[in-house]
């Protein structure tokens, strides 16, 4: 007997969101995500990394970027352009997730949510060609986002130094309900 239904969750992007060039000290969604007052989810995995499928990508000396998933309260607002992610179930599952996951189409979007803070995970990776990171969390230790407006997560990335052209970031994320 099944414990959860286990879904992959991704930004339905061969391409990745490009980065462009940014100001560091600027926090950017990549993934939101949430679900209804009535259910809860856990992320058991978490994916980043950089992607470079341009002719010609230019990444800064000493470059890095940190990804952080953080609890939120509200939706997207102001200068984040949203599409739906992908759920996609784990194994033999056929039901739909109850979990409902967005990412950013802008590059760069200045987007903010009406709570942004709670860090439940962070990770700084080197913004070079094919830098990733994954990390699974012992089942038991998931991260939890509860129900109704605690329910609600976001995936983010901070640029650090120095200034890039053509680089996008991958992300992923896996959750059970």
């Amino acid at each position: 007997m099944a414990v959860a239904r286990t879904y992959n969750v991704d930004t339905n992007s061969a391409t990745g969101i490009t980065i462009g060039s940014t100001t560091p000290g600027t926090e950017f969604p990549i993934l939101y995500g949430q679900i209804a007052a009535t259910s809860e989810f856990n992320v058991s995995a978490v994916r980043v990394g950089m992607l470079s499928i341009s002719g010609s990508p230019y990444y800064p000396s000493n470059g890095t970027v940190t990804f952080r998933l953080r609890r939120v309260a509200g939706s997207f607002s102001g200068g984040v352009q949203g599409a739906t992610a992908t759920a996609a179930p784990v194994g033999q599952s056929t039901v739909t997730a109850a979990s409902a996951w967005y990412y950013s189409t802008l590059t760069n979007a200045t987007g903010t949510f009406q709570t942004n803070s709670n860090v439940v995970w962070e990770q700084t990776i080197p913004c070079t060609a094919g830098a990733n990171w994954g990390e699974w969390f012992t089942p038991g230790f998931e991260i939890n986002a509860g129900s109704g407006a605690g329910g609600t997560l976001a995936l983010t990335y901070e640029y650090g130094n120095g200034t890039s052209v053509a680089v996008n970031i991958v992300a992923g994320l896996v959750v059970s309900e």
